[in-house]
């Protein structure tokens, strides 16, 4: 039940990062104003300006959707604990480095880090959920 629960929360992340108001960028057309654009999180709008992090964050879901229904028994349990830490941890640097933040952003990564404490795996020998 738990990854199920952790699953659809994944789910709903990635559904939300399709959405066109994930990242948000700042411009100065002139001296003293500037203008905030948004973009999805699969937009490479961002990437061409240096910001590569919420694409991370979206590659890495999408890893841990996939290992999470492929895979019954996770052989490489660390390297799932990674992919599902880097999801949240890209997002929240993409915020601190780039100035990036939004409120479909803090929906995204709040979905990430419930469904980290849902899919995380108990011990280092078993593919237990908590």
């Amino acid at each position: 039940m738990k990854r199920v629960l952790g699953l659809g929360g994944i789910i709903a992340s990635l559904v939300l990062m399709t959405l066109p108001y994930g990242v948000a960028m700042e411009f100065a057309p002139g001296l003293g104003s500037s203008v905030t654009y948004y973009f999805s999180y699969w937009s490479l709008m961002p990437m061409g300006f240096g910001n590569y992090l919420p694409l991370l964050a979206g590659i890495s879901s999408f890893g841990v959707v996939i290992w999470t229904v492929l895979g019954g028994y996770i052989p490489h349990w660390k390297l799932y604990r990674s992919l599902l830490w880097v999801g949240p941890g890209a997002s929240v640097f993409s915020w601190v480095l780039y100035d990036s933040y939004s409120h479909l952003s803090l929906g995204i990564v709040s979905l990430q880090l419930i469904s980290l404490f849902f899919l995380m795996p108990d011990k280092v020998h078993t593919a237990k959920y908590r």
